[in-house]
C-alpha cells in the first residue's frame, strides 16, 4: 500500500511537472498577446489623433487665409454695410458659423448673416483687445452657442488703413461641432469616440460615432 501511495504520488508530481511549464507558457503567450493588442489600439488610436489634428489645422490655416484676402477687400475696408454682407454670404459654408466685421471696440460693421443674427460673446471682448493691442492674427477660446448647440471657435485679424493704422478686425467663427463631426467621421475607426479639451483641460465637445 505505501508502495502503490509512493507510486500515485510520484505519478501526480510527474503530471503536474508536466502541465506546470505548458500553464506557464499559455499564460505568457496571453500576457503577450495582450500586450501586443494594447499596443497596436494606442498607436491606432494616436494615428488617428494625429491625422484630425493635421486635418483641422488645415482648415485653420485656410480661414486664417480667408480672413487675409477680407482684409485686403475693398467691400470690407469701406465700411458699407450693405455690400459687405453681401460679399461674405457668398463665402458661407458649412463649417463657418459666421463671418464678418466689428470695428476696434468691438462693435457690430457688418456680417454675412446679418445685424439680426450677430450675436457678440462677451468673451469676443478680449479676443478684439489682443487684436487691437497686437496688430495680428488672434485665436479665441472655444465656445458654445447655448441657442444652437453648436461648439464654435473665433479667429480674428486686423483690417488696417495704408497708414497702418487698425481700421476694423475680420472674424471667422469655425463650428467646430461640424469639424470635429466630419473629420472624426472619416479618420476614426467604427464604435470609437473623440473628445476636444480647451487650454483648460475642460472637454469642450464629445463625438461619439453610434450616440444610441
Amino acid at each position: 500500500m505505501k508502495f502503490i501511495s509512493s507510486l500515485r504520488a510520484r505519478s501526480i508530481a510527474f503530471v503536474l511537472l508536466a502541465v506546470i511549464p505548458a500553464f506557464g507558457v499559455i499564460l505568457f503567450t496571453d500576457q503577450k498577446y495582450h500586450d501586443s493588442i494594447g499596443a497596436q489600439v494606442q498607436k491606432n488610436a494616436l494615428g488617428s489623433v494625429r491625422v484630425i489634428t493635421t486635418e483641422q489645422r488645415r482648415i485653420f490655416g485656410n480661414a486664417h487665409q480667408l480672413l487675409i484676402t477680407l482684409s485686403r477687400l475693398p467691400q470690407i475696408r469701406e465700411h458699407s454695410a450693405a455690400s459687405c454682407q453681401k460679399l461674405l454670404a457668398g463665402l458661407l459654408e458649412p463649417l463657418y458659423v459666421d463671418l464678418g466685421i466689428v470695428d476696434p471696440k468691438g462693435n457690430f460693421v457688418c456680417s454675412a448673416r446679418g445685424a439680426a443674427n450677430f450675436s457678440r460673446p462677451t468673451q469676443m471682448d478680449a479676443d478684439v483687445r489682443h487684436v487691437t493691442e497686437t496688430r495680428d492674427f488672434s485665436v479665441g477660446s472655444i465656445r458654445k452657442n447655448e441657442a444652437t448647440g453648436k461648439t464654435f471657435m473665433t479667429l480674428l485679424f486686423p483690417v488696417t488703413n495704408p497708414s497702418g493704422s487698425l481700421q476694423s478686425i475680420a472674424f471667422v467663427d469655425l463650428d467646430y461641432s461640424w469639424i470635429v463631426r466630419v473629420t472624426a467621421k472619416h479618420y476614426l475607426p467604427p464604435d470609437a469616440s473623440f473628445a476636444l479639451f480647451d487650454e483648460h483641460g475642460t472637454v469642450a465637445l464629445k463625438y461619439f460615432e453610434n450616440p444610441e
